[in-house]
């Protein structure tokens, strides 16, 4: 099985689209929709704190250019993972306030509770990483070059006279 391709936004990045241009033009170079139409609204039935994250993640995203109207189901999963990682951590502080530790069903409990906690944090940073939420995950993402509040000038460059 060969490589797979490359996008058409990592081809005019590398500058491989410039030597072949009949090659690539068949590539789908749409860099998404920004759903300035489409009503942005937060998933029902969430806690306050999680309308809270969707409020603050929603409008960076959108200037950060990486969301597109088919995005917003996996944003509303990231969403709900959130949430569901409040509830459990309620339950945890739930359970040890009732804390017995000779209690076996107490044990059993908080060892299920950890092992749901785990498995749903691990989800949440999966998602997370294909927002680019990360400072490492971020650098795996194309500049927008129409974004002029994330251009800033490089300090070395300023220096250097470049």
């Amino acid at each position: 099985m060969g490589r797979p391709r490359m996008t058409a936004m990592e081809l005019e990045l590398s500058g491989q689209d410039k030597f072949a241009p009949k090659r690539y033009e068949n590539y789908n170079h749409s860099r998404g929709v920004i759903p300035c139409d489409v009503e942005i609204k937060p998933p029902r039935g969430i806690s306050k704190r999680s309308k809270e994250l969707w409020n603050t993640l929603v409008p960076d995203l959108l200037q950060m250019g990486v969301l597109s109207r088919t995005d917003f189901g996996e944003l509303e999963r990231l969403i709900l993972l959130y949430d569901e990682l409040q509830k459990i951590d309620l339950m945890i502080k739930e359970c040890d306030k009732h804390k017995d530790i000779q209690n076996d069903k107490w044990v059993q409990r908080r060892a299920k509770l950890n092992g749901i906690m785990n498995t749903t944090q691990s989800n949440f940073t999966k998602v997370c990483a294909s927002f680019g939420l990360h400072p490492t995950d971020r650098t795996r993402w194309p500049i927008n070059e129409d974004n002029q509040k994330f251009k800033e000038e490089d300090p070395l460059d300023i220096i250097l006279g470049g």
